[in-house]
């Protein structure tokens, strides 16, 4: 939070430059040590007996393509509503659909290093994870974190055309952002001794108070944001 204050604050006042580029690189370092541990003991700590080496990684790369997923539903919403440059929605799509191409590939790969490590080696100790998962109701739900982070975005976004289309852009990054929230459901909820899925008041609630949230912050940046020309 620090670093962001201080990055935001050398932003506003104009200082775009090395210094600024330094604070950046400071922050990646300080931001991918920190949330690999925080996912260490966060979630994987929910199952003391379980172990991975992959995990940190992992997390990682599910939180990065969620962060790529929201700025890509900022930015065709904010470009439907005249809040972006204009011409600014169709320049920057096609990376972002890069982008959601290319880490959700890397997340599907992180994921099936994990999981294909795991289950060659074949340990108790390790197995148990993956197969309270993957068996009865949770089943499906397995086979859905899959199709939600890779199946699908790889096969629509695999056209270019899908990736200059804000219409697929916006569906694809609210798929992504389903299939995030649906991973750290299986990480979390299975660990904590549930035996079959459960979407109660505290799974809505805190959809609806995360995006509730969000949204009051977004509109209060962009009351004191002007509309570049």
């Amino acid at each position: 939070m620090a670093l962001a204050w201080w990055s935001r604050r050398a932003r506003s006042r104009g200082r775009v430059s090395v210094g600024y580029g330094r604070l950046s690189a400071v922050f990646v370092v300080v931001f991918a040590l920190l949330y690999s541990l925080a996912s260490i003991d966060w979630l994987m700590a929910l199952s003391p007996e379980w172990f991975s080496t992959m995990w940190g990684v992992y997390q990682f790369a599910g939180a990065f393509l969620g962060g790529l997923a929201t700025i890509t539903l900022l930015t065709v919403l904010l470009g439907r509503a005249g809040r972006l440059p204009h011409g600014a929605r169709t320049k920057v799509l096609h990376p972002l659909g890069i982008l959601l191409f290319a880490f959700s590939c890397f997340w599907m790969y992180i994921w099936f290093s994990q999981y294909m490590l795991i289950w060659y080696t074949n340990m108790p100790e390790e197995t148990f994870f993956f197969a309270h998962q993957s068996h009865g109701l949770w089943g499906p739900l397995f086979i859905a974190n899959l199709v939600l982070n890779w199946v699908i975005p790889f096969f629509v976004l695999l056209p270019r055309p899908a990736k200059e289309n804000a219409r697929v852009m916006l569906r694809i990054a609210v798929l992504l952002l389903a299939g995030h929230w649906l991973d750290l459901y299986l990480a979390i909820v299975p660990s904590v001794g549930m035996q079959h899925p459960f979407f109660g008041f505290c799974e809505i609630g805190s959809i609806l108070g995360t995006i509730g949230l969000f949204g009051l912050l977004v509109m209060h940046v962009l009351h004191k944001t002007e509309v570049p020309a």
